[in-house]
């Protein structure tokens, strides 16, 4: 009997030491993190924010959040890099408060805040804006000196914020030719100065080719060229308009391609034009339905300039009612 009282009392003994751990590790976490969010210079989840804008001596980039997208509306109204935007935007968010000054307001250009060299503004979803301006580097040259407005503090975070402030528009925007899934492209024409146009056609699982002769495709061909589409970047952006075609040679383009996804009328288009610079290896391009005229390498252009015999597969003898 004294037996069986014991192990309840040792089992009774570890539940209360099992609750009461968990209750004191729970408790530290808690402290950690509130500790952790003390020391933020900004006490902003991502998610709440709904624009925001870096600002520098050279330019000046507004982001606008939309249904959860991002889009760039200054200078330019243009895609984002989504990729780019969120590590943007939760570098500059993550920074942690190093030290804070108390100093005169008449001290501030000391610290290079009288006309800063940078500035950081956030608007949040409950209509809350918070404005920072980015001075001068500490006298070593791993610290950054800012100042909320409104505020009478300095204060003193990781240069690395500087990283992220000084981001130009090219390190945020969508650098995509073309905007498709390789897998939902039905129809390709290309489209070559002085020569055949180019037409294949993807029935059930295999890519056909109907113009200018008609022949079963290598599939592997033609995946292998919409992924290489669908990966490329632009190298430079030369012009937001489309209104000087001739100038950039694009109005008889050497190369166009017309991309049909799904049921889609109207295709996405890639023009190509003549090279810009030979010693850099750049051509002029332009995906129409995106406007600006951007800079292709070379290379790419023409590793996009195929064939009819690229595309055919010449393995294979079809009868004429298989078309």
């Amino acid at each position: 009997m004294r037996g069986k009282t014991a192990l309840i009392l040792l089992l009774i003994f570890l539940i209360l030491f099992t609750s009461i751990y968990f209750i004191e590790v729970k408790r530290s976490e808690a402290q950690s993190k509130r500790a952790e969010l003390a020391m933020r210079l900004f006490n902003v989840p991502i998610d709440n924010v709904r624009s925001y804008s870096i600002k520098t001596s050279k330019s000046e980039i507004v982001l606008y959040k939309e249904s959860d997208k991002w889009l760039i509306t200054s200078p330019v109204q243009t895609l984002v890099d989504s990729n780019a935007v969120v590590e943007n935007l939760a570098s500059i968010l993550g920074i942690k408060i190093e030290r804070i000054i108390q100093s005169p307001e008449s001290d501030l250009n000391v610290y290079g805040l009288t006309e800063p060299r940078g500035a950081f503004q956030l608007n949040t979803i409950d209509n809350k804006t918070i404005q920072l301006m980015v001075g001068n580097e500490n006298p070593i040259g791993d610290f950054l000196y800012v100042k909320f407005n409104g505020s009478a503090d300095i204060t003193l975070v990781s240069q690395s914020l500087w990283n992220q402030v000084n981001k130009g528009l090219f390190d945020l925007r969508d650098r995509k030719i073309v905007h498709i899934n390789p897998l939902e492209v039905q129809r390709i024409k290309i489209s070559r100065s002085n020569s055949e146009t180019i037409v294949l056609e993807k029935r059930e699982d295999a890519w056909w080719l109907v113009q200018p002769v008609q022949s079963l495709a290598k599939s592997e061909v033609v995946l292998t060229f919409l992924n290489r589409l669908a990966s490329a970047r632009i190298r430079e952006f030369i012009d937001e308009s489309l209104r000087d075609l001739p100038r950039y040679s694009l109005d008889s383009a050497r190369l166009r391609i017309d991309l049909f996804s799904g049921s889609e009328d109207q295709p996405t288009t890639l023009v190509i034009g003549n090279p810009k610079d030979k010693d850099r290896g750049l051509v002029y391009a332009s995906n129409q339905s995106l406007r600006p005229i951007f800079l292709l390498d070379t290379w790419l252009a023409d590793n996009l300039e195929k064939s009819a015999d690229d595309f055919r597969d010449s393995t294979v003898v079809l009868s004429e009612h298989q078309f």
